[in-house]
This record gives C-alpha cells, structure tokens and sequence, in this order.
C-alpha cells in the first residue's frame, strides 16, 4: 500500500493533524486536543458536504491556496529580478566594448577604427540584451498581473488573505 497522508481539520476545535495512511483507513478519528470524536467519512445520516469540510476543512483549502499563490507571486518575483540582472549585465557589455574601444584607440596608429569599432561592438552587444532584460521583465510583470486577477476572484480566500499573498498588508 502506498504511504499516503490524509490532512483533517476538526470540526469541533479546529485543530489540524495529518493522518498516516493507517489511521485514515478508520472510520471515525478521536481528536486529542479537544477530546472529541468525529467521522472521516460521511455517514447515510451526514451530507457529503460536512464530511468533506470535516476531512479537508475550509481553512485547510484556504491555507493550500494561499500557499500555492505565494509561491507563484516568489517565481514571479524572480522572473523580474533576473530580466533586471540582464539589464546590468547589457551595460556592463557596453561599457566594456566602450572602454576597449578606448583602449585600444590610444594605443594604435590608427585610433578611430579602433574606437569606432569599441561603440559599434558595446552597442551591438549591449541593446540586444538589455532589449532582452527588457522583455524577461515584462513576463514576470505579466505573471503578477494574472496571480492578481487569480487571488482576487478566488472564491477560496478572504479579504484579509487574498491582500496578504498579494502583499498589499
């Protein structure tokens, strides 16, 4: 039998415990924090639906949604922060195809081909990738912009919540 784990929150008290596979197996779960028993599976008597908050609990839904959001707003993030790094490192190419230029200008008999040649490369090198950075940027932005609409119109996350992942508290 695969190790599978069941997560329940108690009805009673709200306590959370993750069940191993052998006690999910069992009929009705005895919670030690409150003292109270409560049925993992619904009953004839019970609605499916209380026995599903029973066994994943709203707040559990919430929590794994929230979660889920907030690891896509940190790749997001990311996805920003290295079209930035693409950017500085498009500078630093131009930068050093100018000063190479420069370099190699003073030191040769014919100075303008050579310092020509520094701004036609640093250029040539640089815009390409900053155009790059640029655009690796705006995807992040635009992943942003979709959690946002995402985390907004979840029917699983409260006010409170959904400004928390977004990061607006």
């Amino acid at each position: 039998m695969a190790d599978q784990s069941l997560d329940v929150i108690c009805p009673h008290c709200g306590a959370e415990w993750e069940l191993d596979a052998l006690e999910a197996e069992q009929e009705e779960f005895h919670c030690s924090a409150c003292n109270q028993s409560f049925p993992l599976r619904p009953s004839p008597q019970t609605s499916a639906e209380g026995a599903a908050t029973a066994t994943t609990g709203p707040r559990m839904i919430s929590r794994r949604a929230a979660s889920r959001y907030s690891d896509a707003y940190i790749v997001a993030g990311a996805v920003v922060r290295i079209g930035g790094y693409v950017r500085v490192v498009a500078v630093v190419v131009t930068v050093i195809g100018l000063l190479g230029g420069i370099i190699a200008a003073s030191s040769s008999p014919s100075p303008g081909v050579l310092f020509v040649g520094g701004i036609v490369f640093g250029v040539a090198a640089g815009i390409p990738l900053y155009v790059l950075g640029i655009l690796i940027s705006a995807i992040g932005e635009h992943i942003k912009a979709s959690l946002d609409s995402a985390v907004h119109t979840s029917p699983f996350l409260s006010d409170a919540e959904k400004a928390s992942v977004m990061s607006l508290c």
